[in-house]
């Protein structure tokens, strides 16, 4: 799977008790360029560092379906597709670790 374009991304904050707190909602970008598409505010420097995050990728449109570097011709939409990933705050490398959440998986 490549890049995804107007993805929903929910971030949700694991509470001492094991339940979740939906904290931030976030659609990722479209752009001309692979570089461009499945970017979003990924509120890394807002984590607690002791705390555990999961974001929800869920949808968009797959711009690298064949994971070759370059852009489709066409896009194939993830109606259906939906990832998740989880880690503690202080694990998130401010500078944007959820490219490997949107890229890699």
């Amino acid at each position: 799977m490549g890049n995804l374009a107007g993805a929903k991304v929910e971030i949700y904050k694991l509470e001492d008790n094991g339940t979740f707190t939906l904290k931030w909602e976030e659609n990722t970008t479209n752009g001309a360029d692979l570089a461009d598409i499945g970017n979003f505010n990924t509120h890394a420097m807002e984590l607690e560092d002791e705390s555990f995050y999961l974001y929800k990728v869920t949808g968009g449109d797959d711009w690298d379906a064949d994971d070759d570097g370059n852009k489709d011709a066409n896009c194939h939409y993830k109606q259906r597709y939906n990832q998740s990933s989880s880690l503690k705050g202080s694990e998130w490398s401010k500078e944007g670790w959820i490219d490997g959440i949107l890229k890699v998986y």
